[in-house]
C-alpha cells in the first residue's frame, strides 16, 4: 500500500492560546469502500477527511487531481424524520407492511385505496387531496408532490395532513375514482460528516448532484478533475484521505496575564513532510520551488505573517522514522 503524507498548517504572528494544533492529512492509495475507509482512518489515525470551506476543497483538489479520478469525501446521507405541512415531526402514521422502504430516494408519502400509506419518489405523478381546514377534496389531475403542494395553495388550502385514524378513514372514503393520492407528509435528506456526525454547512456538488441515479447512493466522493462532489454507492472502491490532529505545546513561550491565559508573542511550528517524488531534492533549485509553492498555498488561505525554511532530516533520523511507520 502506498501512503502519502501532506499537511495544512495555519501560522499566525500573535495568538492568545496555551497550545496550537495542526491537522495532518494522509492520502491513502488503497481502494476501499466508504465504510472500510472510515474504519481504517479511525483505527490508524484520528478520523476521515472532511471539507469545511472552498479554500480547503481547492487545496485537496489541487493535490489530488493528478493522482486518481475520484476520492472519498467523508460525507454521507441520512434521512430526517417525517414531517407534516406544518414542518413539525408527524405523530400519526398508517404505513403499509414493510413501509416506508425507499431510503433517500422516496421522500414523499401517498395513501392507497385501502387507507394505508407508502413512501414514493416525490417526482412521480399522482392525484392529491387538499384540505381547507373543514373540507377535503380530491384533485384527480396527476402531478408531482411539490406541484400538488402548490396546487392546493392556489385554492387557499394545503395538501392534507392526516392527524388521526378518524381523519384517515374520511380521506380513504373519498378514493372512489383514484387508487393513490399524495398526502401532506414528507422528509428530507441530511448530508453529514462521518467524523463528527454534524450536518455539512459547506457542500460542493457537481451540477445535477446528488441525484441517487443508481439507487442507494448515500456516500460522497470528490471528482478530482474539477474538485466537485458526486453521490456514490457506498460499496464503490476509491482512494481516500485520513486526518490526524497534532497538538503543539510551546515550552516557556510568552507570559501569563491576569486571568492565567498564556499570551504567546510568537510561535514556531516544525512540520515533517514525507515527499514522494522523482525529483532530486538535494538540488537547491528543487527545494526552493517546494518552499515557494508551500508559501503560495499558505498565502492563498490568508496566512502571510510567517517565515518558512526548509531542512532535510539527517539520514539516521529518517531511517528511524521509517521503522516507526512500518
Amino acid at each position: 500500500m502506498e501512503k502519502i503524507f501532506f499537511v495544512i498548517v495555519l501560522l499566525t504572528g500573535f495568538c492568545v492560546v496555551s497550545a496550537s494544533s495542526t491537522w495532518l492529512y494522509y492520502f491513502i492509495k488503497r481502494f476501499m469502500t466508504f465504510d472500510e475507509a472510515n474504519d481504517y482512518c479511525m483505527s490508524k489515525y484520528n478520523s476521515f477527511m472532511s471539507v469545511d470551506n472552498n479554500s480547503m476543497n481547492d487545496f485537496f483538489w489541487t493535490y489530488l487531481k493528478d493522482r486518481t479520478d475520484r476520492v472519498w469525501v467523508g460525507l454521507l446521507a441520512r434521512t430526517l424524520p417525517w414531517t407534516g405541512m406544518d414542518r413539525q415531526p408527524a405523530k400519526y402514521f398508517n404505513w403499509k407492511f414493510n413501509q416506508p422502504n425507499g431510503g433517500i430516494d422516496e421522500l414523499c408519502a401517498t395513501m392507497v385505496y385501502d387507507g394505508e400509506w407508502q413512501d414514493l419518489t416525490c417526482s412521480f405523478h399522482r392525484p392529491s387531496v387538499c384540505s381547507n381546514g373543514s373540507h377535503y377534496y380530491i384533485t384527480e389531475t396527476e402531478m408531482t408532490w411539490m406541484d400538488a403542494v402548490a396546487n392546493c395553495e392556489t385554492k387557499n388550502s394545503s395538501l392534507v395532513q392526516i392527524q388521526n385514524s378518524t381523519m384517515n378513514n374520511e380521506i380513504m372514503n373519498l378514493l372512489s375514482n383514484v387508487t393513490e393520492v399524495w398526502i401532506g407528509l414528507n422528509r428530507s435528506v441530511d448530508w453529514y460528516w462521518a467524523d463528527t456526525g454534524k450536518s455539512a454547512t459547506f457542500l460542493n456538488w457537481q451540477n445535477g448532484q446528488p441525484d441517487n441515479l443508481n439507487g442507494n447512493e448515500f456516500c460522497a466522493a470528490m471528482v478530482t478533475e474539477d474538485g466537485t462532489w458526486t453521490d456514490e454507492q457506498c460499496d464503490e472502491l476509491y482512494y481516500f484521505v485520513c486526518k490526524e490532529l497534532e497538538i503543539i505545546i510551546p515550552e516557556g513561550a510568552g507570559s501569563s496575564n491576569e486571568d492565567g491565559t498564556k499570551v504567546l508573542q510568537s510561535k514556531q511550528t516544525m512540520v515533517k513532510l514525507q515527499i514522494q517524488t522523482t525529483v532530486n531534492m538535494e538540488d537547491p533549485v528543487a527545494s526552493d520551488i517546494l518552499v515557494q509553492r508551500f508559501c503560495a498555498m499558505l498565502a492563498k488561505q490568508g496566512v502571510t505573517d510567517f517565515r518558512l525554511t526548509w531542512r532535510k532530516l539527517p539520514e539516521k533520523e529518517t531511517q528511524n522514522k521509517r521503522k516507526g511507520d512500518s
